[in-house]
């Protein structure tokens, strides 16, 4: 969703995946001039994975954490290796924040969320009443489940609520083409850099906040997530537009096993 929203505003001429991060971020080390909107999409700015001064237990602005990576090392040369980068997240959402002349939780309403139907999805919060929202549990041996704790650092590497019916609307919403046109959307799984990771004996790519790599043969795009009490799993079979999602409150369910085992039963292999 984050990925969809910057390349609206490529689509809108508001910035270019080739812009490089001093053009939003003034006081920027010189080592960042070469890190370009495209390798935040990908995990290949060389970034760390979080800011140092992220907190999980504290809410803090985008900015705040940004400027407070000024002084880290690049783990390597931007675009010659992966690696995840939450941290890059944080900087395309406050990039979105910029162009956009909105906050980005604003942005991904009035532009993605309500214009299409999409009335249980929106950016995290623990201030506003959410209706029918699930708790997250977490299992530890011997203990049984308990109540998992709430990450107030409200990341947009991962901070969204929404529930299975409003992916299937995003998932419609990709197989209709709208939001972007028919080649931006290509984009985001056809411009791909090697994750250099092999799993079920396929060689993994990642586009533009997605996975991607084949299952028996069948190409797919996929992404997982996991925070503290809930894990996630969203399967795209791209030569059946088929899409099959998982959404689990505790920590210890295996939605990607899940997905893949749906898999199975709707192709019998």
């Amino acid at each position: 969703m984050v990925a969809t929203a910057i390349l609206l505003l490529v689509q809108e001429h508001q910035l270019t995946l080739s812009d490089s991060l001093p053009l939003f971020f003034r006081g920027a080390p010189p080592s960042w001039n070469k890190i370009t909107v495209r390798h935040l999409l990908q995990h290949t700015s060389g970034l760390p994975r979080d800011s140092p001064l992220l907190d999980n237990m504290k809410e803090q602005p985008d900015s705040v954490l940004i400027k407070g990576a000024y002084n880290s090392k690049l783990l390597f040369e931007p675009g010659t290796a992966w690696r995840y980068c939450n941290l890059g997240y944080f900087m395309l959402a406050d990039i979105i924040r910029q162009r956009s002349h909105r906050t980005f939780p604003a942005f991904m309403q009035e532009r993605l969320f309500a214009p299409y139907g999409l009335d249980h999805t929106r950016t995290t919060t623990f201030s506003g009443i959410v209706a029918d929202c699930a708790a997250g549990y977490v299992y530890k041996e011997g203990q049984g489940l308990s109540n998992a704790k709430n990450y107030l650092a409200l990341r947009p590497s991962g901070a969204f609520l929404s529930s299975v019916e409003d992916l299937l609307r995003w998932e419609l919403l990709i197989q209709h083409q709208q939001v972007l046109s028919a080649s931006q959307w290509a984009q985001m799984w056809q411009d791909t850099v090697s994750t250099a990771a092999v799993t079920q004996g396929s060689v993994e790519y990642y586009g533009y906040g997605w996975d991607v790599s084949t299952y028996k043969q069948r190409p797919v795009v996929h992404h997982d997530g996991t925070i503290p009490g809930f894990t996630s799993s969203y399967f795209r079979f791209m030569d059946s537009n088929t899409a099959i999602i998982v959404l689990t409150n505790a920590d210890n369910a295996y939605p990607k096993t899940v997905a893949l085992r749906i898999a199975d039963i709707l192709w019998e292999q």
